[in-house]
């Protein structure tokens, strides 16, 4: 790759250093953001660090003694610091005084769009277009490159981009259309080609949301300690990896996929641990208290060679502090690497990196968490895949049983872009008493503990229902039962979907057979 050197500006870079130095101040306003990756000279990228640190703490003057005497506690910085005229090139930059605002902004301006260049340049676009130092001053390139802003030159790669778009891809998906164009055709592709995803787990919940799809991202909420994660394990590992029945059958299906999972409060051994009881349908407390007897202990070897068997299928990304740059990343990174289809990201919540990402700009918390799961939703929809994730609930879900958005912790607005949004929560008594008549006498090998309320179904009709199923916390399996409206009236007005799951010998499986 040819870079083209010579992407900076030495003397802004200065006239900025010396500003700073005497009016530290500027550094909160929020028109002249910048940051250490704008500078190209290593020495004014350590000071530029100092200076910043200490206008945190409040300083509103800083002396070229004071950078320097901050800097010895850092050797190897220093070093450069002093290799590169140290201490004099700070006192002959200090001299500059206390800067006009409109001269200091067109410093600002300048070097950021050296920034912009630089940036292309590592992306592998050719930045003679805009700026060519071997040029002379005055040559077109130079003279619109003085003239231009930092908008201007990401817009012009952005409208190559689009003609590309245009020219190879947007021919196959054109975005402009008569309603009749292909309107028939329409009626035999969802024959042959219903829009519904692979299935998740909950027979009447598939119906409802029509399964796993492409493109979209459903968020379900709950309360601390009701089975967030326990029950996006039950669903991710639905997808991955076939399930041991209760009595020692396989139960498999045609096609198996590539899941990935963003733990951000377990780590992997725990998300591994409840892998190993939904699939093994041996209790994880047994697991963890090694205290399973020797049928139990066989399941768990049955069920760590299916994993085995399925190697790749199950991928567990750990991120603890997440941002919304780290998690797109990631994901993007697990999408094109892997080509991972199905991503389960838990959950979403109020990071110190979350927070800190936009603190400059003064975002509050409910906009960052808007804006992460927004992000989650373009992820779907641009690399077509499928998203699901979970938030907390505030104690609102205690004092009523109609439970919708108003009830999510940090922000009501993390479900705008969702296309499917649910609250699960424990079936608590006297909940469990409006719908006992249902659960009693309707033959079910299990009595419901849950109850998932679906608040909002994007193209579908199935909304403001409850879901009662049994959840069996200890292996993450669910069974629904029975459907509501909000008011407890009984509905019908589901099917099962035609599900490819067949059931066979374990050993056959293992073996091959």
């Amino acid at each position: 790759m040819n870079f083209n050197h010579g992407l900076y500006d030495t003397s802004s870079e200065n006239f900025i250093i010396g500003s700073l130095l005497n009016d530290p101040t500027l550094l909160h306003n929020e028109a002249y953001l910048v940051t250490t990756s704008d500078f190209f000279n290593k020495r004014n990228q350590i000071i530029f660090s100092v200076i910043f640190n200490m206008a945190s703490q409040g300083v509103e003057r800083i002396t070229p003694q004071d950078v320097d005497s901050y800097l010895m506690r850092f050797p190897e910085q220093y070093r450069v610091y002093n290799e590169n005229s140290g201490i004099n090139a700070l006192m002959a930059v200090s001299e500059i005084g206390k800067p006009d605002l409109k001269i200091y902004e067109s410093h600002i301006e300048r070097i950021k769009k050296f920034t912009i260049l630089r940036d292309f340049e590592q992306i592998g676009i050719n930045t003679k277009r805009f700026y060519d130092k071997d040029a002379l001053f005055n040559s077109d390139v130079n003279e619109r490159f003085e003239k231009s802003t930092v908008e201007e030159l990401v817009n012009a790669i952005k409208k190559d981009l689009n003609d590309i778009e245009d020219k190879h891809i947007s021919k196959k998906k054109a975005t402009v259309k008569d309603a009749a164009d292909g309107i028939s055709a329409l009626i035999e592709q969802f024959k042959v080609t219903p829009e519904v995803g692979e299935f998740l787990d909950g027979d009447i919940y598939n119906y409802a949301v029509r399964g796993a799809r492409y493109g979209k991202f459903y968020l379900n909420s709950a309360a601390s300690g009701h089975g967030k994660t326990r029950i996006m394990v039950g669903h991710s590992a639905s997808l991955a990896f076939p399930r041991i029945t209760e009595d020692g059958k396989l139960l498999t299906k045609p096609e198996y996929h590539k899941v990935l999972f963003v733990a951000t409060e377990q780590d992997a051994s725990e998300i591994q641990t409840l892998l190993l009881a939904n699939i093994s349908g041996v209790d994880e407390g047994k697991i963890l208290l090694g205290s399973f007897n020797r049928e139990e202990e066989k399941r768990l070897r049955q069920a760590a060679a299916i994993i085995e068997k399925y190697s790749g299928n199950f991928t567990i990304e750990w991120i603890p502090d997440p941002s919304i740059a780290l998690v797109r990343t990631k994901i993007i990174k697990h999408v094109y690497k892997n080509d991972i289809r199905f991503v389960f990201y838990d959950y979403i919540f109020s990071s110190p990196a979350l927070l800190a990402e936009y603190s400059s700009l003064r975002i509050r918390e409910d906009v960052a968490l808007m804006m992460l799961s927004n992000t989650l939703k373009e992820i779907a929809v641009e690399h077509q895949i499928f998203v699901m994730s979970s938030t907390q609930l505030n104690s609102e879900w205690q004092k009523q049983s109609v439970r919708n958005a108003n009830m999510i912790r940090g922000s009501r607005a993390v479900v705008d872009k969702v296309d499917v949004g649910t609250i699960s929560i424990k079936l608590e008594l006297e909940e469990y008493e409006k719908v006992q008549q249902f659960a009693e006498g309707g033959n079910y090998k299990y009595k419901p503990n849950m109850v998932t309320d679906v608040y909002k179904n994007r193209r579908g009709s199935l909304t403001e229902i409850k879901i009662f199923r049994y959840f069996d916390y200890s292996t993450c399996r669910v069974y629904d039962l029975f459907m509501t409206d909000q008011n407890y009236n009984l509905r019908h007005d589901y099917e099962l979907l035609r599900d490819e799951k067949t059931t066979m010998e374990l050993e056959d499986f293992l073996n091959g057979n």
